[in-house]
């Protein structure tokens, strides 16, 4: 008896393409982990730009931010 599995199992697991500001995020923390803090601000604020209500981005900058030494009192 020959079954078919179920379309998902035949196609593997789903891949799809990063947005921009997707593509500035993972740059990002590549260069915040290598200690490029400018770098990394900047790509943040690329990413912000084109996903301005993404939570992770904004909490990714603030980071940065204090890394950097700013205060916002």
């Amino acid at each position: 008896m020959n079954q078919r599995r179920p379309w998902h199992q035949r196609v593997g697991p789903a891949r799809r393409r990063l947005t921009r500001a997707e593509r500035y995020y993972e740059r990002a923390l590549d260069y915040y982990t290598r200690g490029r803090l400018d770098d990394a601000l900047a790509d943040l604020d690329a990413a912000l730009a084109e996903a301005p209500r993404h939570a992770e981005i904004t909490a990714a900058r603030g980071l940065v931010l204090l890394q950097q030494g700013y205060d916002d009192d």
